[in-house]
């Protein structure tokens, strides 16, 4: 069994120079530890490793064939930053290959965070929706805060002027604020 760790990643790429197989043999097979720990720290499932591991494999090669030192990064560095946009890139078009959260409870399974977050915010924009406010105000709130239109164009169809508005907002703000802090 060949020893990995006795090999300086410079020495390697010398090598790799000259066209030895097994230079980039000792290469890959040394950074598949750092794939494998990527891969846990960013929550892929382990049926999933088979397809990211291929699909790193060929990543981490291509970057060794355009490592240049003249960037001030090391090899190591220079593969984990290949590695980690690589996996953020296949985790971004495959929504299946990540862990649901796990929560610290036993008593609770295993449910996706989204809907924690979707639940807490509902809970909060009703409760924000009990705020006693006049019919401008609450229509701002409506338009500006909730559906997002932007200041100028809410503005002009109100024939207020922007700073106005950004005002109205602000005070809209922390009034809604001070009721969700309750």
């Amino acid at each position: 069994m060949i020893k990995y760790d006795k090999y300086n990643d410079y020495e390697l790429l010398y090598l790799l120079s000259w066209h030895s197989e097994e230079a980039l043999t000792i290469l890959l097979k040394k950074y598949d530890v750092l794939i494998l720990k990527k891969l846990e720290k960013f929550n892929v499932l382990k049926y999933h490793y088979a397809d990211y591991i291929q699909e790193l494999r060929f990543a981490v090669y291509m970057a060794i064939n355009r490592y240049t030192d003249c960037y001030g990064k090391t090899l190591c560095r220079f593969l984990e930053l290949v590695i980690d946009r690589k996996i953020m890139r296949l985790l971004s078009n495959d929504t299946q290959g990540v862990k649901t959260v796990k929560l610290m409870d036993s008593n609770i399974a295993e449910y996706d965070i989204g809907i924690e977050k979707k639940m807490i915010y509902e809970q909060r924009i009703s409760r924000l929706k009990q705020v006693e406010l006049d019919d401008f105000k609450r229509d701002l709130f409506q338009k500006v805060i909730l559906e997002g239109e932007p200041i100028k164009e809410y503005a002009r169809r109100n024939k207020v002027s922007t700073k106005e508005i950004y005002n109205h907002v602000y005070l809209l703000r922390l009034k809604l604020k001070e009721k969700i802090d309750q």
